[in-house]
């Protein structure tokens, strides 16, 4: 489960992002399962691979995206467009957070 931080995010939309990440389908699997599942442990099953594959699968998808934590990771996902927010459930923390990532990126890019 994300978890929201205090601390206040800075994102670049990616049209003025210099170099645009690629995540790969198991990158973007990961991303999805780390939103679904109640804990990283739970995840890690769900992907078939254990806890430490997981979060060292997760720390190097925080670095391509320069994510400081597994909240800013999921919202560049979105912002790249790896990740829908309509399949976040509306009750967790990231929710409200990746439906405006996803609406600037849609209207940045004239997506309506």
């Amino acid at each position: 489960m994300l978890y929201a931080t205090r601390k206040v995010i800075t994102l670049t939309p990616p049209a003025e992002h210099p170099s645009t990440p690629s995540s790969s389908p198991r990158d973007r699997e990961v991303i999805a399962h780390l939103i679904a599942a109640p804990d990283q442990q739970t995840a890690a099953e769900w992907l078939g691979i254990t806890d430490r594959h997981l979060r060292r699968r997760v720390d190097s998808i925080m670095r391509r995206f320069g994510a400081e934590t597994t909240l800013q990771m999921v919202v560049m996902a979105t912002l790249y467009g790896d990740v829908n927010p309509k399949a976040v459930p509306a009750n967790t923390p990231a929710h409200e957070l990746l439906t405006e990532a996803f609406n600037r990126r849609n209207r940045a890019s004239g997506t309506p």
